[in-house]
């Protein structure tokens, strides 16, 4: 997280303005569906952003809007009934315009920060990705060795006693570390031949400190999103010097940065400074 306590792509989303003008839409009641609309429209932001004093505030112009309607309705035209009952309308109306645009800012930035988070961490907590039943896998995966994580921070041990539910399930060596089979020569019924090596695959690579958006996009999980928000710090600090680094700007978990690493590279790098990645490791 950064300054603010907002990730970078909650920071790009707010910095768009075609994303900032779709979410607020919800600006549209208060100001074309006149009274009543504020109310409706205060309740259903205070409902999903969790702020009791927006629904409240809803509450109080759906209140206020129905008590004007109700005496409109009731009194002949012009009369004290009609006039008090117009004006309550229009200080529903103007008011709640005006106040729909002063809490919009705090709206954007709930979207944002909502937008950017993980499916998984939409509760406020921690969770195990959906679909997953089975126990959980303990030890340091081969994937993150030498990356500088200390594996106590990420992978604890199980904590169900000897005599408990699980505790005769222990992990499969196979699993984590998957046997390499000898090649053995192939041979034919007449001759024995050495066994040809299949041509290595060369692996996509790209040059973080002159490629283009287009190009970071053909990187494994790298949304427009991340794109720009590596661009953007790219241009401000002149280069990037490490995998490591793009992981603390982007804010990667380590499982992401194992996927991407090897396909980075750094053109006049300097040498970079040790990494503590936060998050997760979700083993696949």
């Amino acid at each position: 997280m950064t300054a603010g306590g907002m990730s970078p792509e909650a920071q790009a989303r707010l910095a768009s303005r075609k994303w900032r003008l779709g979410a607020s839409t919800w600006l549209l009641s208060p100001v074309f569906a006149f009274s009543l609309g504020t109310g409706i429209s205060f309740v259903y932001i205070g409902v999903r952003a969790k702020r009791r004093d927006w629904w409240i505030a809803g509450i109080v112009y759906f209140v206020v809007a129905v008590v004007a309607v109700s005496l409109l309705s009731g009194a002949t035209s012009g009369s004290t009934l009609a006039n008090i009952g117009g004006g309550l309308l229009w200080i529903v109306w103007l008011g709640g315009i005006v106040h729909a645009f002063l809490i919009n800012r705090a709206w954007l930035r709930f979207r944002a920060q909502k937008d950017a988070r993980p499916w998984w961490t939409e509760h406020g907590e921690q969770q195990e990705p959906r679909g997953w039943n089975g126990p959980t896998p303990t030890g340091t995966p081969v994937q993150v060795t030498g990356l500088g994580i200390d594996p106590a921070q990420f992978y604890g041990t199980p904590t169900s006693s000897p005599s408990g539910p699980g505790s005769h399930l222990q992990p499969r060596p196979d699993l984590v570390t998957p046997p390499v089979p000898d090649p053995a020569p192939i041979r034919s019924q007449s001759t024995a031949a050495a066994r040809v090596p299949a041509p290595a695959i060369r692996q996509m690579t790209v040059d973080v400190n002159t490629a283009s958006a287009d190009e970071l996009a053909a990187l494994p999980g790298m949304t427009a999103v991340r794109c720009q928000a590596l661009l953007r710090t790219r241009n401000q600090r002149g280069r990037l010097d490490s995998a490591e680094e793009v992981a603390q700007v982007l804010g990667l978990a380590p499982h992401e940065l194992v996927r991407i690493r090897d396909m980075m590279t750094f053109s006049g790098t300097r040498p970079s400074e040790g990494y503590q990645p936060g998050g997760r490791v979700v083993d696949f």
